[in-house]
């Protein structure tokens, strides 16, 4: 709706009066803020779904739900808008060994630094300090401007990586015949 359309605006207006890393921290503390946590099997009836954050009225941000990958994504789109470079921006699947799932989060290279924008948390930790993730893909483009082009590159390494743990798996049971 033109309302969500226009709190994301300002948003990213507010973004943009900030520095660096005062800007990084809004963006996560507010997205984190303004979506619930809510898993894709509730939500859409399926293992796996990842939207932009507007998109038929059925985005994160226009719904106010979601989870990993709709926060990763809807802060990655409010970053590049309020001015960060795509370059600078990363979508990254991890796979958490802290609490055993497959995690998507957000990386944003700062002062020569990689932080990770986590939905859990709003702290900003740098990526070395974190030994439980794992990175299994990451995922970057050029211009959020190609919304649906940078979601086709998501559904791909998500397949990718669907079809890889697959494989994993089938060669793990061969292996123990």
């Amino acid at each position: 709706s033109t309302s969500t359309v226009r709190k994301f605006e300002e948003i990213v207006k507010v973004a943009e009066t900030q520095g660096g890393l005062a800007k990084i921290a809004f963006i996560n503390a507010v997205i984190n803020a303004l979506i619930d946590y809510e898993p894709d099997r509730t939500q859409w009836g399926v293992a796996d779904q990842w939207t932009a954050p507007f998109i038929n009225k059925k985005g994160a941000f226009e719904t106010g739900h979601g989870d990993c990958e709709d926060y990763a994504l809807a802060k990655y789109v409010a970053l590049r808008q309020a001015g960060v470079r795509s370059e600078d921006v990363r979508v990254v699947l991890v796979h958490d060994y802290a609490v055993r799932v497959d995690h998507a989060i957000l990386a944003v290279r700062h002062d020569k630094h990689w932080l990770i924008l986590d939905n859990r948390w709003d702290k900003l930790v740098e990526d070395k300090e974190l030994t439980q993730f794992k990175p299994l893909a990451v995922v970057d483009v050029v211009a959020t401007r190609q919304q649906d082009q940078f979601l086709a590159v998501v559904r791909r390494v998500c397949w990718w990586y669907q079809e890889a743990v697959r494989h994993q798996v089938v060669d793990e049971l061969r292996a123990h015949r």
